[in-house]
């Protein structure tokens, strides 16, 4: 075929790839799998294929794919965005930037990837570089609400009060999550709540499960059991991201075995990831379920990732609070060769490692939790009292963005 054959071909392949994309943005997964199946090779099948699975968070799919097509095609720019994606949705911003910075050079005035780049940024928490990056896409594309929704919550994590609202009284008041966080900011607690509670009343599908994530995340310190109580009854199986935070909520409460019950409805979903799997186990220790927490325990990778520790260390540290730090460490009673108390184990030998090197925060609590689980309560009293937090003291936070 001469070239020209070859551009009309790569034309063609792209405007079905096209229509294939949309597609699947509404829903039809089937057309991408079958054109990806007749056409392997294809790279714009490819990235419709990992932009499906992408679409119904089958993320580790979707990385398989991205890594084989950059074997065959290691330039390819829209491949490695698609790579970076996979890795922020995994919560690794530091290898996703990376993997992006390819892409950056080829293309830097492409907005996708100048969005992408965005939110990296924002997930390793460089603020000022995210917001460099969202003004300069704001004057290009005035009107694009992604675009100025994303300026809008980094402005307000960095405390840039009044430039996030003039934003968000753009985007009106529809955008309930930035509205609610909006009114947090400027230290209206009860309006933020009241938002997010009307905003959920006549939301549906994923914006709905937006919301009432949320809402139970805004409610939880503010002490009000009640109505928290009443918005945890009402997450269900449809409520994905809401069912997580609800079980670790519900952990904090010692209600293990309602924790058990509600991410059961996940069980068979692909929203049954590791945060899941992981609330789901240490609930099952702590309820003495030991069969049940031995297989889920059997499905976490038995050597997690920074943050996959770091979510492992907030569950532990949650629901060993609510059984008061027993004596007798209930993951004891599982039968030989579990994998917990080795995990543990491994866990304090690797923070003490880092401990000279200045472990974050994180790292710190994930370690406490490690010996709370092994039954070093020594070490655990020793901890507490050198980390207690001065209650006069404020915690820096994010870094400050100029108001």
């Amino acid at each position: 075929m001469n070239d020209s054959g070859k551009r009309t071909c790569d034309r063609v392949t792209r405007t079905t790839a096209a229509r294939l994309l949309q597609a699947t943005r509404h829903g039809d997964h089937e057309a991408a799998r079958a054109a990806f199946t007749v056409r392997p090779t294809s790279r714009c099948a490819r990235r419709v294929m990992i932009e499906t699975l992408l679409a119904v968070d089958d993320v580790p799919a979707a990385d398989r794919l991205t890594v084989e097509g950059l074997l065959l095609h290691p330039t390819d720019p829209a491949l490695s965005c698609l790579r970076a994606e996979c890795l922020r949705r995994q919560r690794r911003p530091r290898e996703a930037r990376r993997e992006l910075r390819p892409a950056l050079r080829q293309r830097p005035h492409h907005a996708g990837t100048a969005l992408l780049a965005a939110r990296l940024d924002r997930a390793a928490g460089d603020l000022p570089s995210a917001v460099r990056r969202l003004e300069t896409l704001a004057v290009q594309r005035p009107d694009d609400e992604s675009v100025l929704s994303l300026l809008a919550a980094v402005l307000l994590e960095g405390g840039a009060v009044h430039r996030a609202r003039s934003i968000i009284d753009r985007l009106g008041e529809t955008r309930v999550i930035l509205q609610a966080r909006l009114a947090r900011a400027e230290g209206r607690g009860a309006d933020a709540i009241e938002i997010l509670e009307a905003g959920h009343r006549t939301a549906t599908g994923a914006a709905a499960d937006r919301i009432l994530t949320e809402l139970l995340r805004v409610l939880e310190p503010t002490g009000d059991s009640p109505r928290l109580t009443r918005w945890l009854r009402l997450v269900g199986p449809d409520h994905p991201r809401a069912l997580l935070r609800a079980g670790s909520i519900w952990l904090r409460r010692g209600a293990f075995g309602r924790v058990i019950a509600d991410l059961k409805g996940l069980r068979s979903s692909r929203q049954f990831g590791p945060p899941a799997v992981a609330a789901m186990a240490v609930a099952a220790v702590m309820a003495g379920r030991r069969r049940l927490a031995q297989r889920l325990l059997d499905r976490l990778d038995r050597r997690p990732g920074p943050v996959d520790a770091a979510t492992m260390s907030e569950l532990w540290r949650r629901a060993l609070t609510a059984d008061a730090l027993v004596t007798t460490p209930r993951w004891t009673t599982l039968p030989k060769g579990s994998v917990l108390p080795g995990l543990l184990a491994a866990a304090v030998t690797t923070f003490e490692q880092e401990r000279g090197a200045g472990a974050d925060a994180a790292s710190s609590r994930h370690r406490a939790t490690c010996l709370a689980a092994l039954g070093r309560r020594r070490e655990l009293q020793a901890w507490i009292a050198a980390s207690t937090p001065d209650p006069t003291v404020r915690s820096a936070g994010p870094p400050r963005l100029a108001a």
